[in-house]
């Protein structure tokens, strides 16, 4: 009789060793791995990833300028929070 931890190593090992198969045997029959990317799909990310980290960047700044805004007011008008 085996013990449960080294059981539950042979059921991980067991698995993870099907999903193995089972990606390697799905490859030549339906194109590239999951998140493999071909050419094209490449080029179009490229156009929406570049406005896109713009917009994130704008985002952030905000976020840092209420966060100072906030830190500010709270600082300027301590005794009026009741503090």
């Amino acid at each position: 009789m085996t013990d449960p931890q080294e059981r539950g190593a042979r059921v991980f090992f067991f698995l993870r060793e099907r999903s193995r198969l089972l990606y390697l045997s799905s490859m030549g029959t339906r194109g590239p791995p999951p998140g493999g990317r071909s050419v094209e799909k490449s080029m179009q990310s490229t156009s929406v990833h570049t406005p896109l980290k713009i917009v994130a960047l704008v985002v952030l700044l905000l976020l840092l300028g209420a966060a100072l805004f906030a830190g500010y007011m709270a600082i300027t008008h301590w005794t009026g929070i009741g503090v």
